[in-house]
């Protein structure tokens, strides 16, 4: 029994490691020519990709912000990791890259089943967020990245942006409002590379107000 109980001991903590090193990903490195790019189906696609772009598969929604954003369809790929909202349950989630020679812009996009659900990932994400599990407060000025960093938590859905040049918020919060109808704008944040996070609401009209810290 001694020797059962030490074996199962050392595959829960073999699990447990190989957990926290999944939390640790460096988008930086997508930007290099050595990374090897398999062209799969999306998380809601039915069919394997195996001839043509990886665009062509993902949901109508990404299709309508690649497309909004002039971004090159041929320049997107698939992205396979594991993040601190994945954890949480979400109904769907999708997640893609643009390699390009300037940049590696990741997005991330999960759905709830509610907006308590939502908000409840995202204020635990903060919680403990990155490799370091700093806690961070709506509202406050922080660093979270050195790479431009974005959220957005609108209604049920969680986004999640991030790339290696300067932003343009508005043009995000604009296509972002053009393709989701009717819906409510929690939160939106927003740090340029090396910068510190600027958080806003958004009205109906698209209209950003700033977000002072909020009291816990």
């Amino acid at each position: 029994m001694k020797i059962w109980s030490l074996l199962v001991g050392i595959s829960l903590l073999l699990f447990a490691c190989k957990n926290e090193k999944e939390e640790v990903v460096d988008f930086n490195s997508l930007s290099k020519p050595s990374v090897k790019v398999k062209i799969e189906d999306s998380i809601k696609a039915k069919n394997t990709v195996v001839n043509g772009l990886f665009y062509d598969s993902i949901s109508s929604f990404s299709q309508q912000i690649i497309d909004s954003l002039e971004f090159d369809k041929n320049l997107v790929f698939k992205l396979d990791t594991l993040i601190y909202p994945d954890r949480f349950g979400a109904l769907k989630a999708e997640k893609w890259y643009l390699k390009t020679a300037k940049d590696s812009l990741v997005f991330m996009r999960w759905d709830f089943k509610n907006n308590v659900m939502s908000k409840n990932t995202f204020y635990n994400w903060l919680d403990c967020y990155g490799a370091k599990c700093k806690s961070i407060a709506i509202g406050s000025k922080v660093s979270f990245s050195k790479r431009a960093t974005c959220f957005f938590l609108v209604d049920k859905t969680l986004f999640f942006i991030e790339s290696a040049q300067k932003m343009d918020g508005e043009r995000w919060t604009a296509v972002l409002s053009n393709i989701i109808e009717n819906k409510k704008f929690d939160f939106f944040m927003l740090q340029q590379p090396r910068g510190k996070g600027v958080w806003n609401s958004i009205d109906d009209k698209g209209i950003l107000t700033p977000i002072e810290i909020l009291p816990n």
